[in-house]
């Protein structure tokens, strides 16, 4: 994404907040994510995805044209919030699917870590030929 782009999503999702007197921890939860993703968004160091704005468009009513392009007004319902106090089953299930997915990165993050350490180890074996010397040898002279 461009940077003009994302710096001007990242105008309207702060301009938002702060009509619904949002914090980071407020949003992050009422969206079923953890606060540190808003905070990266915030602070511009990842881009505002796709994904991110959607969630935000349905939870709290926001016209998708203003939050792209600046058009219209910011709430669906003629400028006023959407009320957000029981979500509907269709919003749980797509935090339930959010919270998956991160479940799910996480662990594959964690995985590829995993592996990188343990291909890692084997590269310092090959190159260390003394490596497995030592109480392991089988054939002693």
């Amino acid at each position: 994404m461009n940077d003009k782009k994302n710096t001007k999503r990242l105008e309207r999702i702060k301009s938002v907040m702060k009509e619904l007197k949002l914090t980071q921890v407020k949003l992050a939860k009422d969206i079923g994510v953890q606060q540190s993703h808003i905070s990266r968004y915030l602070t511009g160091g990842v881009d505002v995805s796709d994904g991110f704005c959607y969630t935000i468009v349905l939870h709290y009513g926001i016209n998708p044209q203003w939050l792209e392009y600046g058009e219209g007004g910011m709430f669906l319902d003629a400028g006023k919030a959407m009320s957000v106090e029981a979500p509907t089953e269709d919003l749980a299930l797509m935090k339930e699917t959010i919270r998956n997915l991160n479940y799910t990165i996480n662990e594959q993050r964690e995985k590829i870590e995993r592996l990188q350490a343990a291909s890692k180890n084997r590269e310092d074996n090959i190159l260390n030929p003394n490596a497995f010397v030592g109480e392991h040898v089988m054939f002693k002279k």
